[in-house]
């Protein structure tokens, strides 16, 4: 192993195997093969060596190939001494009969991380009260999602907004087809649920009403022998009903499986402060990280540093930047949209940042002990089930039978455990806010990590922070 170039924390080096090392491997492996090998006029075992070399040589010197520098690629970096930050990127791989095997290796070494007096960080707290306004509104909101229909005596012409109770019956060119009939079928006029154009022809009708319309089936309707044709429905609207705002009582709290209007203003409580706890630590955490990033001054390898960059400005949506340190696995000949000097220098300080702190928090852990537990793994993929209602047994399954993401879902759980530890040990300054101001800046995006939006070759350039990088979407609180 020889060291062809070390700067900063990127190292290169050459590694050689002999060829007389090579030649004994390869004599080695031949022989193992010929153990199994059927070859006509010798038995298994006792082929001679020049014959499986003639049969076999070429498949046994580009898989020992591969094998050695796999090999020898690890023993280099253990001889070396070296703590890798990722993946080494190997080239000019040399091999011939009767030839030395060569290759070259680029490393990013891991920087030295010093480790911070988290009780000497101070940071701002915000606390807050929820208020019975605040109950109110959200239980406002709840019986406003939650309207019952109620049946309008007074004589009029639907509207939208009501409850059509309808039978319809569909027909194409004169024939009824399956699934396009309903009896007292309750259409809220307005939702957008049937066939553009069917909820508008609804409208101004009279209870006891029919009428005939005329519909168009969309052209990528989910029945290819529907899609884009016209549709006839003869229609009888037979009552309307007004959806109500249901009265916030004791009936309404056990329609929702309450016992009664008290529990459920309870629960509306808990559930507000559990989200408003959740956006105060939000704000902690980038306080943290703005704090941490001041005080950890180490270097930040380049090649990290240069994926980094290429996953913000593809999440962007510019597609990736080439750069001759980073492993490419996509196309060279796809359009890429490069960066202007401002954006690409304002999205490496972000790249940085990124690794710097990803780095912080890892050695972080690894000194304090810090492990994902099964519990911990078990949560978050009821957690990602929870984002999909009505699927959680399918996401569940999914990941059961992919391993691989479930190592996806590792990296924010140890970080969350980290940022848990820390936060633990930091001095609060607290300072008393309102539920408003907490949502204002929430909602304005309190996302000090992004840099500010502007024009990169035409198009939106904008950069996620790490609390919100690979997030999934979270549903709206009621």
């Amino acid at each position: 192993v020889t060291e062809l170039k070390s700067e900063g924390l990127r190292k290169e080096l050459k590694v050689v195997v002999s060829a007389a090392d090579m030649a004994k491997k390869a004599a080695a492996r031949l022989q193992e093969v010929g153990k199994r090998a059927k070859v006509p006029g010798f038995r298994p075992g006792h082929i001679p060596l020049d014959v499986l070399k003639q049969r076999y040589g070429k498949s046994v010197e580009a898989e020992l190939t591969e094998k050695v520098v796999t090999e020898c690629s690890h023993k280099a970096v253990e001889e070396q001494k070296i703590r890798l930050a990722m993946q080494p990127k190997i080239e000019n791989i040399a091999y011939e009969e009767g030839k030395d095997l060569s290759f070259t290796m680029t490393l990013d070494v891991f920087p030295e991380v010093k480790d911070i007096d988290f009780a000497k960080i101070s940071l701002e707290r915000a606390t807050f009260e929820v208020a019975d306004a605040d109950v109110n509104e959200g239980i406002a909101r709840i019986a406003e999602y939650n309207k019952m229909p109620k049946k309008v005596e007074a004589a009029r012409k639907a509207q939208k907004g009501d409850v059509a109770v309808i039978d319809f019956k569909g027909s194409v060119d004169g024939t009824y087809f399956p699934g396009g009939e309903g009896k007292e079928y309750p259409l809220e006029l307005g939702s957008n649920s049937f066939i553009p154009g069917f909820e508008e022809q609804v409208e101004g009708m009279k209870p006891g009403e029919s009428r005939t319309i005329t519909v168009t089936f969309p052209k990528n309707y989910q029945s290819t022998d529907l899609a884009g044709k016209e549709a006839k429905f003869e229609i009888t609207l037979h009552e309307l009903r007004e959806l109500v705002t249901p009265e916030a009582d004791d009936e309404f709290a056990k329609r929702l499986g309450m016992p009664g209007i008290d529990a459920l203003k309870q629960a509306v409580r808990e559930q507000i402060e559990k989200d408003f706890n959740a956006l105060v630590r939000d704000r902690l955490k980038k306080q943290l990280f703005d704090v941490l990033d001041e005080k950890c001054d180490f270097a930040t390898p380049a090649g990290m540093v240069e994926m980094e960059f290429n996953t913000i400005w593809s999440q962007a949506g510019h597609g990736h930047v080439h750069d001759e340190h980073c492993n490419h696995d996509h196309s060279h000949d796809e359009a890429v949209e490069e960066p202007d000097e401002e954006t690409k220098a304002e999205y490496l300080r972000l790249a940085e940042r990124r690794v710097r702190l990803g780095l912080f928090l890892a050695e972080t852990g690894n000194r304090k002990k810090i492990n994902i537990t099964q519990d911990d793994v078990r949560e978050a993929v009821l957690r990602q089930a929870r984002n999909y209602p009505g699927q959680e047994r399918q996401v569940i399954d999914f990941y059961q039978k992919n391993p691989r993401y479930i190592e996806e879902l590792k990296g924010p759980i140890i970080e969350d455990k980290v940022v848990d530890f820390i936060l633990s040990e930091v001095k609060y300054q607290d300072k008393k806010t309102t539920l408003e101001a907490l949502r204002s800046e929430y909602n304005d995006g309190a996302d000090g990590d992004a840099p500010k939006e502007k024009k990169a070759s035409g198009k939106k350039a904008s950069a996620k922070s790490e609390e919100k990088k690979a997030a999934p979407k979270k549903k709206k609180a009621s």
